[in-house]
């Protein structure tokens, strides 16, 4: 699996990040890392989302083989009907079923994830210290935007900071 790339993402190769950021020192023990932070958690959402995908594209794979040996099966049902050739399609059908579920499970994570790393690409434009960011970034994601529901919260935020910047205002001669 890990030569066909269906475990993790392909590594940078030293030399080249070596070239891209001249003051990073290669390490033969550990793979190169960004210099800010800001791509290093866009590196790890990356990477999160290509696994989940390598997981959907193992899982569908399974499926299909299973499916192509089901079909096998149906020939063998029309010569030589019996309990176990029932037996072994409907164990067949029910893994299908388990790893469809599991590729669907997978897509759809890698797709929140994608909505997240585009989340974190905007809030980057911003100033909000890193504990607000966490904090939209793990709000929930819905289809009508990228911010979709934490766009509220971070509405309510905005106003409270206003007004607690008035009120400082106010107090000040």
């Amino acid at each position: 699996m890990e030569r066909l790339g269906l475990l993790r993402i392909p590594p940078m190769e030293p030399l080249v990040a070596a070239h891209l950021l001249p003051r990073l020192v290669p390490s033969p023990s550990r793979n190169p890392t960004l210099p800010a932070k800001t791509d290093r958690f866009q590196s790890t959402m990356t990477e999160r989302s290509y696994r989940a995908a390598a997981l959907s594209a193992r899982a569908l794979n399974v499926s299909s083989l299973l499916t192509a040996y089901q079909a096998e099966l149906c020939e063998d049902l029309s010569s030589n009907p019996g309990p176990a050739v029932l037996d072994e399609m409907a164990a067949i059908t029910d893994i299908c079923l388990r790893v469809q579920r599991c590729a669907v499970q997978a897509t759809g994570k890698a797709m929140g994830i994608m909505v997240v790393q585009e989340r974190a690409r905007w809030l980057n434009l911003t100033n909000l210290p890193d504990r607000e960011k966490e904090d939209v970034l793990d709000m929930p994601i819905v289809p009508e935007g990228i911010f979709g529901s934490a766009l509220a919260s971070m509405q309510r935020r905005c106003e409270s900071k206003k007004k607690e910047d008035e009120a400082l205002h106010l107090c000040l001669p």
